[in-house]
């Protein structure tokens, strides 16, 4: 009369302890073996609960790896058109100092401004800019765009 709830209760765990959480131990009993498989019907919902929540933050996780992956992409993406931008460059014959090139080239061409002298960017921002760097000013938006505070 005593072992076969405990039996029952043991089983129930073994059963649980499997990974079954749905499983359920029906009570019938107000003694203390109905209280033990009460807290194991709580103890299961607990577990139904903290399992649920960690499935929701490893998807969770997985977008921001998916977000991160594509960042990633674009940023490659863009340093391998920067690197073909100085390739293209440096086969027009444009090496040396940029700055007496950029000069030059506006002088002789009439052609619109570069982006940094219409936005009469300061020497500090032209440093860190990927357009001036790459003598891409009129075409500034395919390099600077994450960059260019304007």
């Amino acid at each position: 009369m005593v072992l076969s709830p405990i039996r029952k209760i043991e089983e129930s765990a073994r059963t649980i302890g499997e990974g079954n959480l749905d499983h359920h131990i029906n009570v019938e009993s107000n003694d203390e073996i109905g209280g033990l498989a009460r807290s194991l019907n709580v103890m299961t919902k607990s577990l139904i609960t903290s399992k649920d929540e960690a499935e929701a933050y490893k998807k969770h996780l997985e977008e921001r790896v998916e977000e991160l992956e594509r960042f990633h992409k674009l940023t490659v993406d863009r340093e391998l058109k920067m690197i073909d931008l100085k390739k293209k460059l440096a086969q027009k014959g444009i090496t040396g100092n940029m700055e007496e090139n950029k000069i030059s080239k506006a002088k002789k061409s009439g052609d619109p401004q570069c982006c940094w002298d219409y936005w009469k960017c300061k020497n500090e921002v032209r440093k860190g800019c990927p357009a001036y760097k790459t003598d891409s000013g009129k075409e500034c938006w395919l390099v600077a765009t994450d960059y260019c505070p304007y």
